[in-house]
């Protein structure tokens, strides 16, 4: 079983692999916009792991497997498996019924879950991990992404927060990192857009509209550095 595990990226040909890598991005990319509620919502949510897809792309293009894998994995199917486990576990004794029926989108959750988890561990025991970090100018941004966490969510939240683009920039893809770190502001502007629409902003505090220039200013950083990321071609 153990060799199992750790030979399973030779178990499966290289052209699957591929297929299945594409799949699980749409499916990471669905599961964001299901249940989007108008089309700001969907906007917000589309937009935000569009980002994310394209970062691990970058990533899996220059061949870092290993970050394209966990990456996806954090971002888009670390909490899969758990919601399955609990679909099954909401089976009522009285009723014989589900409180929270699995469904074919928990399935193929629970089964992206494992299959990522598979190829991590493999990859992981069968490539040498090597840090290829280089200074860029995404530092000051993602530093400023920190102190934001720190304030809004709570320490360890923010190293969470940041945990994404600082695992791209130590594999030398800066490029990749920016757009993960756009890609946890960028709804911000449209749940602006969607609080004065529905009134809410008149119930808003001084820290909500302090935070919310902050994620504007720090996308706009974003965009900029972005820019110049790839009229530079840092990532050659």
């Amino acid at each position: 079983m153990i060799n199992f595990v750790k030979n399973f990226k030779n178990w499966v040909p290289e052209g699957v692999q591929y297929i299945i890598w594409i799949v699980l991005l749409a499916s990471a990319i669905f599961f964001n916009v299901l249940g989007s509620a108008d089309l700001l919502g969907f906007l917000q949510n589309f937009l935000s792991v569009a980002l994310g897809v394209i970062a691990v792309w970058i990533i899996y293009a220059k061949k870092e497997y290993l970050a394209a894998y966990l990456l996806l994995f954090i971002m888009g199917y670390a909490d899969q498996f758990g919601t399955f486990i609990r679909s099954i576990l909401s089976f009522n004794l009285n009723s014989l019924t589900f409180t929270s029926k699995p469904t074919w989108q928990i399935m193929v959750g629970m089964i992206g879950t494992i299959y990522l988890l598979l190829m991590i561990i493999s990859y992981y025991f069968n490539s040498k991990v090597t840090l290829k970090y280089k200074h860029s100018q995404v530092l000051f941004p993602l530093f400023l992404a920190f102190v934001y966490g720190y304030f809004r969510f709570g320490f360890l939240n923010s190293l969470v927060f940041i945990l994404p683009p600082t695992i791209a920039l130590l594999i030398g893809s800066p490029l990749a990192a920016i757009l993960l770190l756009m890609g946890n502001f960028v709804s911000q502007p449209f749940q602006i857009i969607n609080n004065f629409i529905s009134g809410a902003f008149k119930f808003t505090s001084v820290f909500y509209w302090l935070y919310s220039i902050a994620a504007i200013y720090i996308i706009y950083l974003t965009v900029i550095i972005t820019l110049h990321l790839i009229r530079s071609k840092e990532e050659a």
